[in-house]
This record gives C-alpha cells, sequence and structure tokens, in this order.
C-alpha cells in the first residue's frame, strides 16, 4: 500500500494541474480539416472577419456600412489596414451627430448580431497596417457560442499559384464577400499580387491560404492596368502584422 500511494503522489507532483487545466476556446487559434470540401473551409474562414463601421443613431442605414474589414488576430484584437482606421476617423470627425463609435460587427446565418466597440492601439502607415483592441471578457461568450477563433498566422511567404481566399464586407452587406484566386508573384519578398477580386470595404482584409487556412497578408490597395480591366490585389505580408502585435506586447 505505500508503494502505491508513493507512486499515486509522485504522479501528482510531476501533473499537478493536467487534469483540471481547461483552456478558453476563443484563445485558441482557428485550425481547418485539410479533407474538408471548399465550402466548408470558406464558412470557417469567415468566423473571425468583421465588418468595421461608425455607428450613427440617427441613420440606421449607416450603422452597418462597411468602412473596412478586419479579423481576430487575437482574443481581444482585431487587425485591419491603417488606412481604414484614417477612414473611420474621418467619419468621426466630420459628423456632428453625437454618440458616434467606431465598431467590429457581423451578423451570423442564425440571425443573431454581434457589435463589437472598438479602440485604436497601433498602427503603421508605412506598412499600411493596424490593430483595434475591445474588452474580450464583455464578448467571450458570444464568440464562443460563434466558435470564433483568432487566426492563425503563416510563418511563410506563399508559392506562387497557391490557392488563397479574401473575406471582405462591401458596402452594406450584411455577409462578408468571398474572392478565390492564386498568388501572382511578390515583389521585394514583401507584398503580395494575387488575382482576387477586391471592392470597396475590403481593406484590411486577410488573404488566406486554402491548403492550411493560415493568414498569408493582408489586403491593403488594388493595382490597376491598362483600361482598369486588369486588376491585382495587393497584399502586406503577415509577418509585418507580427512586428505591430510584438510592439504592444513588449
Amino acid at each position: 500500500m505505500k508503494i502505491l500511494f508513493g507512486i499515486i503522489l509522485t504522479i501528482f507532483l510531476i501533473f499537478p494541474f493536467n487534469a483540471c487545466k481547461t483552456e478558453n476556446p476563443v484563445q485558441k487559434k482557428l485550425s481547418i480539416n485539410p479533407q474538408s470540401s471548399k465550402e466548408q473551409k470558406i464558412k470557417e474562414l469567415n468566423k473571425p472577419i468583421f465588418c468595421l463601421s461608425v455607428t450613427l443613431p440617427y441613420l440606421p442605414k449607416e450603422n452597418h456600412r462597411a468602412i473596412g474589414t478586419g479579423f481576430l488576430v487575437d482574443e481581444n484584437l482585431i487587425a485591419t489596414a491603417f488606412h481604414v482606421k484614417k477612414d473611420l476617423d474621418g467619419i468621426i470627425s466630420s459628423n456632428t451627430i453625437p454618440n458616434k463609435k467606431i465598431i467590429a460587427w457581423k451578423k451570423f446565418d442564425d440571425g443573431e448580431m454581434l457589435e463589437i466597440p472598438l479602440n485604436f492601439v497601433v498602427g503603421d502607415p508605412d506598412s499600411d497596417l493596424a490593430l483595434f483592441n475591445f474588452e474580450a471578457e464583455n464578448f467571450k461568450p458570444q464568440l464562443q457560442k460563434q466558435n470564433i477563433k483568432p487566426f492563425q498566422f503563416a510563418d511563410r511567404l506563399p508559392d506562387l499559384g497557391e490557392d488563397i481566399l479574401s473575406v471582405g464586407y462591401y458596402g452594406l452587406m450584411e455577409f462578408p464577400f468571398n474572392s478565390l484566386g492564386n498568388v501572382s508573384t511578390i515583389e521585394n519578398s514583401e507584398d503580395i499580387y494575387s488575382d482576387v477580386t477586391l471592392m470597396p470595404g475590403n481593406s484590411g482584409s486577410p488573404l488566406v491560404s486554402m491548403r492550411t487556412g493560415e493568414v498569408l497578408g493582408v489586403n491593403v490597395k488594388v493595382m490597376t492596368m491598362g483600361d482598369g480591366t486588369i486588376r491585382l490585389g495587393i497584399s502586406k505580408k503577415i509577418s509585418k502584422l507580427t512586428e505591430l502585435i510584438k510592439k504592444i506586447s513588449n
């Protein structure tokens, strides 16, 4: 009996908390099953995407107009393009209606709405990237209920021709616009050019690998060629966003 008790005590001392440890589901990163269908992958990759807008209480139709797109990168952080942050600020400062606020919102298939007030944290005009935060505890139940997890970041540049997905909001669309494409070229080991369709409001949206579900870059602008019929999306590589996140974690 003493020997048995000693073995049990040793196991408990080595692994004292493992049996009781629980993880916050929101802190887990989004992952997709490589064997899932294209439709299933897209549905999963839509979950951490938010429309960025300004609430104008006396103009209900404007409440959800897409000024830009953001995506969840940590339990309380949403990333977007820096010029989206400037556009949001411009609406706030130019409109005399009181009680305006910057929000991230999304509507779910079950009709539920999630509206999160945002606070600007840090931005980089050179890379055209910005981060907003929010009170995570206030929205944890809804995020968990809808199984929304932060994106994983790729630790690489994309492959030429890699299958990619852009997910962003446009105008008064209640659900994000999905565009599939391929990586066309990479300039200066930094800017990713692709043939995904980007529309006004898509700025700040993630460029995601359809193979891994990881974010490869952040969509920041469009390059047009010829008579404007040729358009290439330009995304800033994801390591630039990682550098920005490190600025607030140090």
